[in-house]
């Protein structure tokens, strides 16, 4: 949910201001400020609610990872690893192996920006970007597909069942 959105956005940004944005927005920022246990997941609407609301800072992944490199001011801080079922062709470790451990709770929503991030993505208070509007729901695949058109990503969630 916080990587959608978060990516969906900084996707949507960089559409918006025709390139002349164009900057990996922070799952850190969303996951663990949005919602009180960002590890227990969260949802599609109140993600879009508090990055029109708060914005968000720029990240990367964990360790400066990832296609944007480093520099950013919210790095995401827990390693890429296997959750809720079978490995499959995921190239990434199980949760609670070595190089993955087990997080019993949430990481602390980041109040300023990490010491690796430049300028000028260094200074917290400065460096969040945000929208105007409001999220909107789509009534049929057409109206999705019409969205993505005009703005770019989407996002959506729906229900896992056990049986």
């Amino acid at each position: 949910w916080a990587f959608g959105a978060a990516e969906a956005a900084s996707d949507r940004l960089c559409i918006a201001t025709n390139a002349t944005i164009q900057v990996p927005l922070s799952a850190q920022d969303l996951c663990f400020c949005a919602e009180s246990n960002g590890c227990g997941g969260g949802f599609l609407v109140s993600a879009w609610h508090y990055i029109a609301e708060n914005g968000l800072v720029t990240g990367s992944q964990v360790n400066n990872t990832g296609p944007f490199g480093a520099g950013y001011c919210s790095q995401f801080s827990l390693p890429h690893c296997h959750h809720h079922g079978p490995q499959g062709s995921d190239p990434y470790p199980d949760e609670g192996t070595p190089g993955c451990p087990t997080v019993s709770s949430s990481p602390a929503c980041p109040k300023a920006c990490d010491s690796t991030a430049t300028a000028p993505h260094n200074d917290f208070q400065n460096d969040k970007y945000s929208f105007e509007g409001r999220p909107v729901s789509f009534r049929d695949a057409d109206a999705i597909a019409e969205a993505i058109m005009s703005g770019g990503p989407v996002e959506t969630a729906f229900s896992v069942y056990s049986d």
